[in-house]
């Protein structure tokens, strides 16, 4: 994928790709004998802690839109019978998630899916991915979505078609940057109403 380059105010041109897998994934990797591992769903999961997440895993790759949203909005999308989020901790400290949307009959989404930087390189990536298209792949459906653009990790493109997902499309658009004052607002939960 081609890499990201700046445009005007500070935006950042990206390559966006789309990807979907149409059958159920095969056997599950061995987890890595990489420390204490647990997957556990989250119930209820607290604003504050999914700010937390999306900031420690998405910062350094532009995972802005969710971070723009006032908590009315998050707390609706965290309670949606359709939302499914799983956090993986690594010797009992959070190490990842992946949050799954299956508004759509017969179709999942990953909306998010990724590792916080401690959780890098110690190979996690199969095995997590595994675990998100298992829980993903519930009674009824057809097929799995997921994004990523040119500023994701350079290794996630790779990954999801290592497990079977095809591109089904491909576009060029720009991603604002948070600013400063913008994080520091999300991350404190005073960031005010606004929209995608």
């Amino acid at each position: 994928m081609s890499t990201a380059t700046g445009g005007k105010n500070g935006e950042l041109k990206a390559v966006f790709t789309w990807l979907e897998l149409v059958q159920p994934p095969g056997h599950m990797p061995p987890a890595p004998l990489t420390g204490q591992l647990a997957l556990m769903r989250v119930q209820q999961m607290p604003i504050a802690y999914y700010r937390f997440l999306l900031d420690q895993v998405g910062h350094d790759h532009y995972w802005v839109q969710r971070m723009r949203l006032s908590d009315v909005s998050i707390r609706a999308i965290l309670d949606a019978p359709t939302t499914h989020i799983s956090v993986l901790y690594l010797d009992g400290a959070p190490a990842g998630f992946f949050e799954i949307d299956s508004k759509r009959d017969g179709v999942a989404h990953i909306v998010h899916f990724g590792l916080i930087d401690h959780a890098q390189g110690r190979n996690l990536s199969p095995w997590f991915l595994h675990a998100a298209l298992s829980a993903a792949w519930e009674e009824g459906t057809e097929r799995v979505t997921i994004g990523t653009t040119s500023l994701d990790h350079p290794a996630a493109l790779r990954l999801y078609q290592r497990f079977g997902f095809v591109v089904t499309e491909r576009s060029h658009g720009t991603i604002r940057p948070l600013s400063a004052q913008e994080r520091l607002e999300a991350l404190n939960g005073t960031r005010p109403s606004t929209s995608l």
